[in-house]
């Protein structure tokens, strides 16, 4: 008979193969997997094959038991053709319920074919389970650490709940015994099927608590992690989680879909600060051996495309072989797959696919040391595969890599200094010869939404562009970009340096980096900064530093958001930091004398009063006549509860007032201009004009001063105007509608930021210049047109003249006739050289996607002998027609003006230079 059983998870199918009793096959315990196809019960036969579920593609995990057959021989097969289910020695059995195991040909014999097998079922055997491998679950695990648990230098704990949301993703963590200087990450089973990856976990474990040299070496610089399950569910579940369909765990690293994976990107991230990283990824590989792969029954493991990265895998490559020598099973390295070799080794071909593995994103980690996959063939290692050599394999794979991280030199490195990031995206090219790239921009490549915008109808004569300037060109302004978290390695100079004099900007704010600067303690190489401060001061760009943030090697950290009191509530850290402070504005106070202490201390109020006063005066012992700025701290509705009346009473107390100069606010609204007059929107609080008039009120020489903020290009799920569906051509109106607002309020300001920065867990899209995940300039974005229009002509020669907001919209014909709500304008009003200039804007919703200008009246405060219309985004100029003008008085009447959510200028043309 052929019926074929639909198989549901732990159920029991029932075959009846004789009249002598009912055979049951199922796999209701963990881990369990079988799909029953059919039963020819005259020649014993059982037919079955793995539930693949929700895999993409075959593949080979099965795990079921058999009773009723006491005394029988059964013959089962699988699916025939070229796939292949079982191991070099056949299934994996067990007749005490999973508790032992031994393969089939336990003698080492190769078991052929590679879909079927014969068994014999003793006269007492009435119950035996087959697998593809010996099984591990969750009750392993609990039975191999059970010894361990009452140890007080082990934590067990969970990272996160399984996709499921019902099952712990637990781990266990040994914490440094004095301060950590590595941080070391052990995971297996991001694919369920691969249980050989938890043997040797036990055994990197145990020797972890053992008292080996090792050990003891581990204990005493390092914190150490250990996740068994990063698929938790598939595990308990018996799914193969290979290839699941969309993608599997160890395909998720670069999206961070699965629970587990963000959990383990976020512990990574947020352990390694100021350590050094080794990440070992431990999987079980094909299920057998071939002449043409004959690796798959062995141990191996994988290079890195970073060159560093390879010399130190070399490293750990050379210590395992020798602590295997003699061992139960064999590793030898011969088998190992080296870097740029094999596709799954090809860094850029997992970005091309959509996806990241493990250790490929810790190698992206400017701190990661050494990070690769461990694979174990399921039954072979150069041996006959059991738990105990497994774990005797693991703990000797754990000592090499214990060995090769106290090999290196220093070992008291924190971060950067062994940094060596990949520098393109195509590495297996090096050898072509590429052709020589005498511009930037010949890198450049097309930007479909800059060129969506130069291909709009606006409906009027097209008669040129605005005219922009280089930086040289411009004598002076007050218009700043953020040129941040290079501290961080986020950025890199060389890849948008040549960029920053096109734009002709006259600032740009760098963050100083004492983590990356003072890798040693009272040692200071300034040799990254110099470049950036050097170079763009002599592009005729001012460099303004903002003083940030801790050092790990004074116990404090180096990321955003890191507790001010980590420093000034450690005396040896805060002189320290002084010391600093001082050699940093000694060094570059020629080109140098804005300093802005520390970024975003939210919160934090009275420790960063302290360290703003403590760092003022440090900076004007070395540089008197430097201006110093407080930089962005909490607001409040009544100003004089909020940080900046902390800071300043301080500063009044001390009678030190004079040691401020701007106030600097970082307003991320969603609406840019809701950010300015009290009431105002959703942040009603968080305003420019109340901090103005209110640090006014503590000295007339106070001012504020925008100092970072900018719009993504993109739905971003972390950071500053994050959950909002934003694109480009949003963006680019998003940072006009701030920047006029600032210059109409005289308030400076910065754009954040000039380039897409790479974080540790997401690439931001908050740049003027789109980035690749290599740090590398793409193309310029509809944002940076737009800056640079600005940056042309609202110079210093250009000064504000008027303000006028909530002003209903005389709106003539809708883009969208189905519009019908009325529309609120911004006009802006400026002077320069005795002309004026007028802009308008949609300024009640924050700036839509939305590619169409409605045809609206406005009316300008001026008579305009020859009136243009200016759209300032690419700086398209249109001649608006005569019948469209009217005078009346002192205003002129402009009719069926194109008017949309960003600004557009009006001035008479000679007040507009037009390019050449």
């Amino acid at each position: 008979m052929n019926t074929t059983f639909a198989f549901v998870a732990f159920s029991t199918v029932l075959l009846a193969l004789s009249a002598r009793g009912a055979i049951s096959v199922r796999c209701d315990h963990p881990g369990g997997n079988v799909t029953v196809l059919g039963v020819d019960e005259a020649a014993g036969v059982v037919r079955v094959e793995p539930d693949l579920r929700d895999t993409q593609g075959s593949w080979f995990h099965f795990d079921f038991t058999v009773s009723g057959a006491a005394g029988r021989k059964l013959h089962f097969a699988f699916p025939e053709g070229d796939f292949q289910y079982l191991s070099s020695l056949g299934p994996a059995i067990s007749r005490d319920g999973g508790r032992t195991w031994r393969w089939l040909n336990a003698d080492g014999r190769r078991h052929e074919p590679a879909n079927a097998f014969d068994y014999a079922f003793a006269a007492d055997e009435n119950e035996t389970r087959f697998a593809m491998s010996i099984p591990y679950s969750q009750k392993d695990w609990d039975a191999f650490v059970a010894p361990y648990r009452a140890r007080k230098d082990v934590t067990f704990g969970a990272l996160c709940k399984s996709r499921g949301g019902t099952r712990d993703v637990e781990f266990a963590r040994l914490p440094c015994h004095g301060r950590a200087e590595w941080l070391f990450v052990l995971t297996a089973r991001h694919h369920a099927c691969e249980t050989t990856g938890n043997p040797p976990m036990e055994g990197a474990f145990a020797l972890a608590l053992g008292d080996s040299p090792e050990a003891a070496w581990l204990r005493a610089h390092a914190d150490c992690w250990f996740v068994p399950f990063v698929d938790k569910d598939g595990v308990e579940e018996g799914d193969q989680g290979k290839n699941r369909k969309p993608y599997d765990h160890n395909r998720d690293y670069a999206k961070g879909r699965y629970p587990s994976v963000r959990a383990i990107k976020e512990l990574v991230v947020r352990e390694s600060a100021g350590k050094r990283i080794v990440f070992l990824d431990l999987h079980s590989p094909w299920v057998r051996s071939s002449p043409s792969s004959p690796e798959q029954d062995q141990a191996f493991t994988f290079g890195a495309d970073d060159p560093a990265l390879n010399a130190h895998w070399n490293a750990f490559r050379e210590h395992w072989k020798k602590s295997q020598r003699g061992g139960k099973l064999v590793y030898d390295g011969r088998y190992d797959i080296q870097a740029r070799q094999g596709y799954w080794n090809l860094m850029k071909k997992q970005w091309d696919a959509g996806y990241l593995s493990s250790d490929a994103w810790v190698r992206t980690l400017t701190n990661a040391w050494l990070a690769t996959c461990c694979e174990f063939g399921y039954s072979l290692c150069g041996g006959v595969n059991s738990v105990p050599a497994m774990r005797e394999l693991g703990g000797n794979m754990f000592k090499a890599a214990i060995r090769t991280a106290s090999d290196a030199e220093g070992a008291r490195v924190v971060s950067f200094k062994d940094a060596h990031k990949i520098k393109s995206w195509d590495a297996w090219g090096d050898h072509v010869q590429k052709a020589a790239v005498t511009n930037m921009l010949q890198k450049e490549q097309p930007c479909v939404t800059w060129r969506r915008l130069n291909a709009l109808d606006f409906g009027l004569k097209e008669i040129g562009r605005l005219a922009t300037r280089t930086s040289d060109q411009i004598k002076g302004s007050k218009w700043s970009v953020g040129c941040e978290t290079m501290d961080r390695d986020y950025a890199e100079w060389d890849s948008y340096k040549a960029l920053l004099p096109m734009l002709g900007v006259k600032h740009a704010r760098f963050f100083s980096g004492w983590a990356k600067t003072e890798q040693e303690k009272g040692v200071y190489d300034f040799s990254w900064l110099d470049p950036q401060i050097r170079e763009c001061a002599a592009m005729q760009i001012k460099p303004w530093v903002c003083i940030s943030y801790g050092n790990p090697v004074w116990g404090s950290d180096f990321r955003l958001g890191m507790r001010v009191k980590q420093v000034t509530g450690n005396p040896e850290a805060f002189a320290a930091w002084i010391r600093y402070v001082k050699a940093l504005v000694a060094r570059y106070r020629d080109v140098v004398d804005e300093w802005e202490v520390w970024n975003e201390p939210f919160g934090q109020a009275a420790e960063y009063a302290e360290l703003f006063l403590r760092t003022a005066r440090a900076v004007r012992e070395v540089q008197p006549e430097a201006k110093i700025y407080c930089t962005a701290i909490s607001m409040a509705k009544d100003m004089s509860k909020s940080d900046y009346a902390v800071v300043l009473d301080k500063l009044k107390r001390e009678n030190a007032l004079d040691l401020a100069s701007y106030f600097v606010y970082h307003p991320y609204s969603p609406n840019p201009d809701d950010s300015y007059e009290a009431g105002d929107g959703q942040f009603g609080w968080q305003m420019a004009m109340p901090l103005r008039e209110f640090v006014k009120s503590y000295s007339p020489d106070f001012d504020v001063m925008q100092g970072e903020v900018g719009c993504p290009a993109q739905l971003e799920f972390a950071h500053a105007l994050n959950g909002i569906e934003w694109t480009e051509h949003s963006q680019a109106k998003w940072d006009l509608r701030r920047a006029i607002g600032d210059a109409a309020r005289d308030v400076p300001s910065s754009v954040f930021t000039m380039i897409d920065l790479q974080y540790t867990f997401m690439l931001q899209s908050f740049g003027l210049v789109r980035s690749n995940a290599l740090k590398e300039f793409v193309y310029r974005r509809p944002k940076w047109y737009a800056m640079r229009n600005v940056y042309a002509l609202f110079d210093d020669d250009t000064k504000p003249a008027g303000l006028a907001t909530r002003l209903p919209a005389a709106i003539e014909r809708r883009a969208d006739p189905r519009d019908a709500a009325p529309r609120t304008l911004t006009r802006a009003d400026f002077k320069r050289f005795g002309r004026s200039l007028h802009l308008f804007w949609y300024s009640d919703e924050r700036p839509s996607n939305r590619l169409e200008f409605d045809r609206a009246t406005l009316r300008v405060p001026d008579r305009l002998d020859a009136p243009v219309w200016v759209e300032m985004i690419t700086g398209r100029v249109g001649e608006i027609d005569a019948k469209n003008v009217r005078i009346e008085g002192n205003e002129t009447v402009l009719s069926d003006v194109p008017t949309w959510d960003s600004p557009v200028l009006i001035a008479d043309l000679a007040a507009v230079p037009l390019a050449k």
